[in-house]
């Protein structure tokens, strides 16, 4: 059973309980001060992806609108789905197992950390979407692009939040790393299955799908309508997937633990 007594966690290494501002700008903190590597891990991916999405999609002449929504949403998708979406627990782990062991609920520790993520990147991922829309004179379709932009985040960071609660490892430098041959295999599952699920996430756009065509009709025609229905599902799946992460742990605590505790 997951009962048996733990420590009492150290008032320094727990998440802060101070209501959702306080306790997000304590993140947004942390994060800057104590999760570097992190933050340029964003940067370098998000460097990559718009050279890589903007190349491979960007068109002046092309006026399609649901074409270019793409662009942006695909620069999200790429810096997303990386381990600095799909670990968010593993370079944190200590404050995070000694605030779970202080009854704190996994499901409140991802939504902070998710939310900090889209506070860094949806502005950026706003930005490309605007500039975009400028640079070819379609300013009036920015709102769509906008919640086009929100619906690809919080659908990422859903299925990152899972991942993180899956499949927590150590960053460990790669020097450590080629030391430690043994956890090579599993490394490389983590950093490999995000970008497999790309493949397959945009079933997860399906139900939007339908909803969509079946109460505002063709996006074509009603693309701001569509644009809606498919951000607000997008939080859905987010909602869903911190409810799912909590499921899990409150199931296999001792094993979420111990995967925190390992050097991986």
């Amino acid at each position: 059973m997951d009962d048996a007594p733990e420590e009492p966690p150290a008032a320094t290494a727990v998440e802060p309980r101070g209501g959702l501002i306080v306790d997000l700008a304590d993140e947004l903190r942390w994060t800057f001060t104590s999760r570097k590597g992190w933050l340029i891990g964003i940067g370098f991916n998000l460097v990559v992806a718009a050279v890589y999405v903007g190349y491979t999609h960007y068109n002046p002449h092309d006026r399609d609108d649901i074409k270019v929504a793409g662009i942006a949403t695909a620069v999200a998708a790429w810096v997303l789905a990386d381990v600095v979406n799909t670990n968010q627990l593993g370079s944190d782990a200590e404050r995070v197992r000694h605030s779970v062991a202080g009854h704190d609920r996994i499901a409140r520790i991802l939504a902070l950390k998710s939310l900090a993520l889209a506070v860094l990147l949806l502005p950026l991922t706003v930005a490309i979407s605007v500039g975009v829309r400028l640079a070819i004179d379609r300013w009036r379709s920015i709102p769509h692009a906008v919640m086009l932009d929100i619906w690809v985040v919080f659908v990422w960071l859903g299925i990152g939040g899972l991942l993180s609660v899956l499949l927590p490892y150590d960053p460990l430098p790669l020097r450590e790393r080629w030391r430690r041959r043994r956890t090579w295999l599993r490394w490389a599952v983590c950093l490999a299955v995000p970008y497999a699920l790309l493949v397959v996430v945009r079933y997860l756009a399906w139900p939007a799908d339908r909803i969509a065509r079946h109460v505002v009709g063709r996006p074509e025609h009603h693309l701001l309508g569509y644009a809606f229905v498919y951000m607000c599902w997008g939080v859905v799946v987010w909602l869903l997937s911190l409810g799912l992460a909590e499921l899990y742990v409150g199931a296999f605590r001792t094993r979420f633990e111990e995967d925190l505790r390992k050097h991986r």
